[in-house]
């Protein structure tokens, strides 16, 4: 398994469009970023200004550009309005195993948007990537992740216990498909 993304492998969906992040995305990923109910469960850096989702955008850019991770816009097709974002990174190659993360903005939840995009990406993963594993790793009180990835088959795999930029131990739930039991 040795990912390839060039040119960038844009996705689409019924309804959605899975794109490269753009720098006019930078509105979205600050407010993505800074709206409380949406970093309930997630440890990620909080930009001060839109200046700091830019430079997270280039970031993720020379990742893809380097092969070492994908990450797409959600948007939506009627509009392009962006509603998340989900990527493949932390690629082991021995295991053929990928890791899978995801977000959506609150106001977007419980619409099936996020079911539509993972349900392309790990299409793209199994097929495209030929991984033989993906692993996600959740908040364990994160009860909306955690359907997500039940729905699609991933199993519990154990929790790991991570410290986060607070300084608080956090306890994270694992969770892994197989690509034999994809959808």
């Amino acid at each position: 398994m040795e990912p390839k993304f060039d040119p960038f492998p844009q996705l689409e969906t019924k309804r959605l469009i899975l794109r490269q992040l753009k720098d006019y995305d930078a509105d979205f990923l600050y407010e993505l970023r800074t709206t409380p109910k949406n970093n309930k469960y997630l440890d990620l850096p909080i930009p001060s200004g839109t200046d700091e989702a830019l430079a997270y955008i280039t970031r993720m850019n020379r990742g893809i550009s380097e092969q070492r991770h994908i990450y797409w816009a959600i948007t939506k097709k009627e509009d392009g309005e962006m509603v998340g974002t989900i990527c493949l990174w932390n690629f082991d190659a021995a295991q053929r195993l990928v890791e899978l993360g995801y977000e959506l903005l609150f106001t977007y939840q419980k619409q099936g948007y996020m079911r539509e995009a993972l349900t392309k990406v790990m299409t793209y993963a199994f097929d495209t990537l030929a991984a033989d594993a993906l692993v996600a790793y959740t908040h364990k009180e994160n009860s909306s992740s955690i359907r997500l990835l039940q729905y699609y088959g991933f199993l519990p795999s154990g929790t790991i216990q991570e410290t986060n930029s607070k300084g608080q131990a956090v306890e994270l739930a694992i969770y892994r498909k197989k690509k034999s039991f994809l959808l």
